[in-house]
């Protein structure tokens, strides 16, 4: 038997290291532009042109790229759409690189003078996430059932709940593709119980380390309490 694999070369680096997340905005991204090439009549795939004429495209969507309302999209959504188009081409076998390029020099001026008008019209800043509260944390863990680790579903609520707010650094993003063996409950030297993730997940911000070794990450100690976050993840362990 082969101590090789028998996967395609030429699908693997598409199969891998993408989340669905990741998939999903480059669709997206790859839409936008496919709607104003229909929209301005032009004639262009950008899987065969060349360099130069997506040069000029990218040129003429930046200054025109608007949402379905006619409106000037978020800071961080434009980028995204200039990110995803670029990993689209990659993705695609097309070598070069739309943001460092210097034939793509004209076309990222006025994606600058783009966010610069963003900006302007109070869609340059980043919209978080409120964070949960205090009292919304005392209410999820009063309430008789959401948490009640007694029944199967609450069980579930709760170790959901808690490995997302203790490991996942993106709320649910890969939450689906987490492995039961990419945890480790273990003990430090005091006798503490705890539990720790191995691996990362690929997330925007770690692409391409799926799987490696975690450091010195997030850890869930144990509290010696009914709602010890370590006593409920071992019990849906069991």
């Amino acid at each position: 038997m082969s101590r090789f694999g028998q996967d395609d070369p030429t699908t693997f680096r598409k199969e891998n290291f993408k989340s669905k997340k990741t998939g999903q905005q480059t669709h997206f991204a790859v839409k936008v532009l496919s709607d104003f090439i229909v929209e301005i009549g032009m004639e262009i795939d950008i899987l065969e042109a060349t360099k130069d004429e997506i040069a000029n495209l990218l040129q003429d969507f930046y200054a025109n790229i608007r949402n379905k309302s006619q409106e000037y999209y978020k800071k961080n959504t434009l980028l995204a759409i200039r990110q995803s188009i670029n990993r689209y081409l990659k993705e695609n076998d097309r070598f070069f690189d739309i943001i460092t390029d210097p034939e793509f020099t004209r076309a990222n001026d006025n994606f600058t003078s783009l966010l610069r008008k963003t900006r302007e019209e109070g869609k340059g800043t980043v919209t978080h996430h409120e964070a949960i509260s205090l009292e919304d944390f005392r209410m999820l863990y009063e309430h008789p059932l959401v948490f009640n680790t007694s029944t199967p579903q609450g069980l579930l609520n709760k170790t959901i709940f808690e490995t997302i707010l203790y490991f996942c650094r993106r709320g649910q993003e890969n939450l689906s593709q987490l492995k039961v063996d990419e945890f480790k409950v273990d003990s430090d030297q005091k006798g503490q119980m705890y539990v720790r993730k191995l691996t990362t997940e690929l997330t925007k911000s770690h692409q391409g380390t799926t799987h490696e070794t975690e450091g010195s990450g997030g850890m869930m100690y144990a509290t010696g309490t009914d709602r010890c976050p370590v006593k409920s993840f071992v019990k849906y362990l069991k």
